[in-house]
């Protein structure tokens, strides 16, 4: 999955924001399937890596330059508002305490916002 898409060069479809939350959510399906086989630590270490890239994501949109941009576009707003959602609806690292309402705010954001997304 490539780091950040480029809002301020290109206009992304909806669709291709459906594609990259599925993305995402492959990773969900993947941490919950260890979290229930292997516990959560083993969930943990295999979701920290893409909580980062997620809260990486959310932060470079942030810059006011971007924001210009995904505010006159519905489907990028939505990608950065699940982004948001998710990025800030858990605080601090993800641990073995609170690996399941992460991945919970993941799906559950995705589904909010891009509710074609689930499958």
């Amino acid at each position: 999955m490539n780091a950040f898409l480029d809002f301020i060069n290109f206009e992304y479809t909806r669709e291709e924001l459906i594609e990259r939350v599925q993305d995402y959510l492959g990773y969900y399906v993947e941490a919950d399937k260890l979290l229930n086989e292997k516990g959560p630590n083993s969930a943990v270490k295999y979701i920290r890596p893409i909580r980062q890239q997620i809260d990486n994501e959310y932060s470079n949109y942030s810059r006011p330059t971007v924001q210009k941009i995904v505010s006159k576009n519905e489907g990028m707003r939505s990608y950065y508002d699940w982004l948001q959602a998710v990025s800030t609806k858990t605080i601090g690292p993800v641990t073995s305490k609170n690996i399941e309402s992460f991945l919970d705010n993941m799906k559950a954001y995705a589904h909010f916002y891009f509710p074609d997304a689930i499958n």
